[in-house]
Parts: structure tokens; C-alpha cells; sequence
């Protein structure tokens, strides 16, 4: 093959090579703005603008790569982020990495839901070893490790020198194959399917819908692309299908969870617990905020700037202290707040029972 400029990063090529078709969806969300702003964090050690919870979590990835610094002689080489360049292949910026000839360690750090890969089998973790030992001679070898702290899992591996040509070679046939429009073809992946930008015109996503429609005795479109359909029938066929999938996959989920609680093992999945918030139950709120007030910690126009008044809840309130209906306070209350009180709609559509789509 031709060489060509890197194209693509390491994380970018460890996708496509699961889907050669895959691509990211356009924009920022809220968990890839988290994710940076962690990594922020671990390189430049300021933490401000996290709360106790992201804090902990780099923390936690502060405190593995410290037992890891500990053990190196003195005068070892720290690098808080490293840029890292595979030949004319690839490129990618190591969150950390620790050198000391003739061995070295490098950190990548995944602050998603999901835990840690193998670090063995994990094309950028392989990537950026070899691109490290690539321009670094005096290195004989480097332990990679991914640190996955929400998930409080830590994965590592070493490579030696061989890791080079072999990547090299990994990589090169991967271009190879995005440049071959024969050979370029989408596959279905769990990891991917669910994240990728072009699962709505993929045909291995519509063979999984038509299967699907099909088994459960569903009418199907004539089109599958959502912005392909054009006729009300197509539209009416495709909301109706929606509707039974994610209904299917919640229930999927739901009776998943019960087997797994129940001490059943999933293959592929493991059991994880994490804090949604610490929260007051409303039955507490009068003795919490009393605390909060007594013990001088917040005042009481501190306390209440800091909470968020529920209309539903204060009319059952008023109706239970006068012995009135709660839809009749509700009404009063609204009066009374007039523009102070936001209202919040969703807009959805329900199937009307009246009408037959076909």
C-alpha cells in the first residue's frame, strides 16, 4: 500500500475494525463532555469544576498510576499526556506514561459506564505501545495499562519490540480494506450498532429489523432508511415496529437484571452497582432541612436557593392541610406563581386504536 498521512487515530481504527462502516455521531454529548473534562483533570491535577463523585473517580486513577510510580527508581521520566506517532500510520496522545529504560508503562483512562478491556487485545492500548517503543530505542519493553474507575476495573499487558512490524502490518491491512470498496462492508456489532451515526441506512441493521417484524407477524415497510420514508402507510408500519422493539429490549433488560440478581451469569456481561445520587426522601425533607439550618451549615435562603419546588407535590400538600381536592390547589398554585412556574411537555405519538395502519 501506498503511504499515506494517518488518517485516523488509534481509538478510530480499534472501531473500524470491529465495522468498517462505523462512524461517531456528529456533535458533543454529555458523557464524551464528562470524559473530557476528566481527563483534563488527571493531567493538570486541578479538579475544579468537578463534583465529589468525578473527583473520586480521577482520583482513583491518580492513586493506581502513584502505586506504579512508586516501585521505578529515581529519576524516572513523567509525562502527563504524551503524544505518540506509529510511523506515518497512525497518531494519539497517551493520558500518562512513566519511562524508565529499559522498560516503561503507559496509561489510558476510560471514564465511561464500561469497563476496562483486556488491555492484551485492545487495538489502541497495542497501538500506542508500539508507537511508543517505535521512537523510543532504549525502551525494551512497555506494561499499558486501562484504567477504568467507574467501573473499578484495571486492566494490564506488557509487549517487547515485536509489537511494531506487527501492528504495523495490522494497521496497513486495515487501510487496505477501508480503501476497497469491494471489501469495505458494514458489520453488526452490539458495541457499535447501538452508537453509530449511520445505523439508520446500514442493511445489517435493516436485516436485524426485517427479521425481526417479520417473526413477530409485523407488517413491513417497503423502506427501512428513517429518511427514506416517504409514504404515511411506511411511517405508520415503521413507528409501529419501533414501538415493539424497545418494548421488547426494556422487557430484555428488565428480566435480564431480575436472572443476574437472582445469582444467574450472563456471558459477555458483568454485574456492576453504581450511585445514582444521594437523594432526601420527601418524608425527610422537613427534619434534613432542620438540620442543614440548625447546624449553621447553610441558611434557610441558601437552603431553599439550592431546591426545586414540585407544584404536584405542594398542592397534595394544601389539599391534605384544608381538606380540598388536589386538582383545585394545583389550579390555585398556578394562579399564584403565574410566570414563576414552568410547565414541561413531551411530545410523543400513541397508537390510536381507532385506525388500522394497513
Amino acid at each position: 500500500m501506498k503511504k499515506k498521512h494517518a488518517r485516523y487515530s488509534p481509538s478510530t481504527l480499534e472501531n473500524l475494525t470491529l465495522c468498517p462502516c462505523f462512524a461517531y455521531p456528529e456533535g458533543d454529548n454529555e458523557a464524551a463532555e464528562e470524559g473530557t473534562l476528566l481527563h483534563k483533570a488527571l493531567e493538570t491535577g486541578n479538579d475544579s469544576g468537578l463534583d465529589e463523585g468525578q473527583c473520586g473517580l480521577v482520583q482513583a486513577a491518580r492513586d493506581y498510576i502513584s502505586n506504579i510510580k512508586a516501585a521505578l527508581p529515581p529519576g524516572h521520566e513523567d509525562h502527563a499526556e504524551m503524544e505518540v506517532r506509529l510511523e506515518d500510520l497512525t497518531y494519539g496522545t497517551a493520558d500518562r506514561v512513566l519511562i524508565a529504560p529499559p522498560t516503561a508503562h503507559l496509561f489510558d483512562a476510560k471514564f465511561g459506564r464500561k469497563g476496562a478491556t483486556d488491555a492484551e487485545n485492545n487495538m489502541q492500548i497495542r497501538t500506542y505501545s508500539a508507537a511508543l517503543l517505535n521512537i523510543r530505542p532504549d525502551l525494551e519493553s512497555i506494561t499499558a495499562h486501562i484504567m477504568a474507575p467507574r467501573a473499578h476495573d484495571f486492566t494490564s499487558a506488557t509487549f517487547t519490540r515485536d509489537i511494531i512490524p506487527a501492528m504495523c502490518a495490522e494497521i496497513t491491512a486495515l487501510y487496505e480494506m477501508l480503501d476497497d470498496p469491494f471489501e469495505r462492508k458494514p458489520r453488526a456489532n452490539g458495541d457499535l450498532c447501538g452508537i453509530c451515526a449511520r445505523a439508520s441506512k446500514c442493511p445489517e441493521v435493516s436485516k436485524a429489523v426485517v427479521s425481526t417484524a417479520r417473526g413477530l407477524g409485523l407488517p413491513v415497510p417497503e423502506v427501512f432508511k428513517p429518511e427514506a420514508l416517504v409514504s404515511t402507510r411506511d411511517r405508520g408500519i415503521a413507528q409501529l415496529i419501533a414501538g415493539v422493539l424497545e418494548n421488547w429490549a426494556e422487557q430484555v433488560r428488565k428480566y435480564n437484571l431480575d436472572f443476574v440478581r437472582a445469582g444467574g451469569e450472563i456471558p459477555g456481561f458483568i454485574k456492576r452497582t453504581r450511585s445514582s445520587g444521594v437523594r432526601v426522601p420527601r418524608e425527610n425533607t422537613l427534619t434534613a432541612f432542620d438540620t442543614i439550618r440548625d447546624t449553621g451549615f447553610l441558611s434557610e435562603r441558601d437552603i431553599l436557593s439550592g431546591m426545586t419546588l414540585s407544584v404536584s407535590e405542594l398542592a397534595n400538600v394544601a389539599a391534605g392541610v384544608r381538606g380540598t381536592k388536589a386538582a383545585e390547589e394545583k389550579i390555585r398554585l398556578q394562579e399564584l406563581l403565574g410566570e414563576l412556574g414552568v410547565e414541561s411537555t413531551i411530545i410523543y405519538l400513541q397508537k390510536d386504536k381507532k385506525q388500522k395502519i394497513l
